[in-house]
């Protein structure tokens, strides 16, 4: 890569004085505009990318993208050009801050401070997607925090570079099918299959960020770029508020629908999504919300209990004209107590009056006892009919054991059965040969793809039933690996892959 040396001049106007950052496409330079006698940061493309017709074009979609667009969310672009070597450049304004993956990478953030900076990008990318520009590639290292004082940042979005423009034939030239243009951990599933993408995509990405701000956390815990694409198709994130307790459950619910799977279960648009995560926000908000106890929880907390009624002392009994029944004692009603409530004690309920214990007289006999008749003799049973019996039960027994006996024969007939290699593959070859039976999941017919390339042995085996796709994945890592660090070209290996 060449550099440009402090003192440097580009277009007789710009003198570079520093490097600031440098990427996969170019190399930003903090200059001064002489002209304007202003501070400016120039990108500069890569001259080994110059000759690239296809990086050249994605360079000035950039330029044109973000000169479209006037936002404070967006960092403004002043000029563009190439040089006297053929270099293109873009001049931008200057914005001293840090990106969000550099705070991300100290620590989470606190959840009003998470909502806050997702606000502001999503109210930049509701002008960028009316100006018909959807941005494509937004992480954390793409939103700079511009401090203002106070404590405050403002959010500003960077790196329009891969934007897709409402130009159709352009965008059909710049992304050709089976090209996967983004960063993996935070594309939407669709733009992983390099399906046409809309504002939902964005709505994606930025739910994404916001996951990892609240979290502290990379959204998947895979190193390969295949296996970051099949989990981004086919795994979800732990919902927010269970990695992180300090999360709202209303704020977890407005994230997990930012990040569904299918386009038409996301939010239709930026301004949406804000709208949502402001009520969401707003709801809880953290003076209002009760303290989670460090102690051991009340034993009371969630218990049924009856409190038992306080009864009234006795009265003495006295003589009645009429002795009449007491009425029954309704039961005191149970009640769920909530967190660290005491139980309260019931209003006595004082008892009816008793009847009057009647005198008995003094010479009253007690009447003789009625005989109990003795109950009849059981007969005993014929020998015969124990036989007869005996009999009965032993055949019932057989009959039982021999389906039993016939049905385990047979479940191990058709298991021998199916383990010959004609009976599991009648049509289509033996399992290891390249002509036999080809799978239709594309992620072990990725891991075929790879082992070849990787000059493995029986790789046709990763497609034969049953499939198992953690092995497949697996296996894409393993050999991607081994593909990539020998300096070959391991993009057969991703489940997407469309190529020969």
């Amino acid at each position: 890569m060449s550099s440009i040396q402090s003192g440097s001049r580009i277009a007789d106007r710009y003198r570079i004085e520093s490097v600031i950052a440098t990427g996969g496409m170019g190399a930003v330079y903090r200059a001064l505009d002489e002209r304007l006698n202003r501070p400016v940061a120039v990108k500069l493309l890569l001259a080994e990318l110059a000759a690239d017709t296809t990086q050249v074009a994605r360079f000035e979609r950039e330029a044109i993208a973000s000169a479209r667009l006037s936002h404070p969310g967006i960092v403004q672009v002043h000029d563009f050009g190439k040089t006297d070597a053929g270099v293109g450049y873009l001049v931008m304004e200057l914005i001293q801050g840090r990106t969000l993956a550099t705070v991300l990478d100290e620590s989470r953030l606190p959840t009003a401070r998470a909502v806050d900076y997702t606000d502001q990008a999503l109210a930049a990318l509701e002008a960028a997607h009316g100006a018909g520009i959807i941005h494509r590639d937004l992480k954390p290292a793409n939103l700079m925090l511009v401090p203002l004082g106070g404590g405050r940042e403002h959010v500003k979005i960077l790196d329009f570079g891969i934007a897709q423009l409402k130009s159709g034939e352009a965008y059909t030239r710049l992304t050709a099918t089976g090209d996967i243009i983004g960063t993996p951990s935070f594309m939407a599933p669709e733009q992983a299959r390099s399906e046409p993408c809309d504002a939902r995509t964005d709505v994606y990405a930025m739910g994404m960020v916001l996951w990892c701000a609240l979290t502290g956390q990379k959204p998947w815990p895979h190193h390969h770029i295949a296996q970051i694409v099949i989990a981004v198709q086919a795994e979800l994130p732990l919902r927010a508020d269970l990695v992180n307790a300090d999360v709202p459950k209303a704020v977890a619910t407005v994230v997990e629908k930012a990040i569904a799977k299918r386009a038409e279960d996301r939010f239709a648009s930026a301004a949406e999504f804000a709208a949502a995560l402001k009520k969401a926000s707003s709801a809880i908000a953290p003076e209002t919300r009760a303290p989670v106890p460090e102690t051991v929880a009340n034993p009371l907390a969630g218990r049924m209990l009856s409190p038992t009624p306080v009864r009234a002392p006795s009265p003495a009994p006295t003589p009645a004209p009429a002795p009449s029944p007491s009425p029954a004692l309704s039961p005191a009603p149970t009640r769920l107590l909530a967190p660290g409530q005491l139980p309260t004690p019931a209003p006595a309920q004082p008892l009816a009056p008793l009847r009057p214990f009647s005198t008995p007289t003094p010479f009253a006999l007690a009447a003789p006892p009625t005989p109990t008749p003795a109950p009849p003799a059981k007969k005993k049973p014929r020998w015969w009919l124990r036989i007869l019996v005996a009999v009965f039960v032993l055949g019932t027994l057989g009959a039982i054991g021999t389906v039993v006996a016939l049905l385990a024969l047979g479940i191990f007939g058709l298991s021998a059965f199916a383990s010959l290699p004609n009976a599991r593959h009648p049509a289509g070859g033996s399992p290891g040969s390249r002509g036999g039976f080809v799978a239709s999941d594309p992620t072990c017919a990725a891991a075929a793809r790879c082992c070849r390339l990787d000059e493995g042995d029986d790789c046709d085996d990763y497609l034969v039933p049953p499939l198992d796709l953690d092995e497949c994945r697996a296996a894409i890592g393993s050999y991607g690996d081994d593909i990539s660090q020998s300096g070959g070209d391991a993009s057969p290996c991703s489940p997407t892959y469309s190529g020969p």
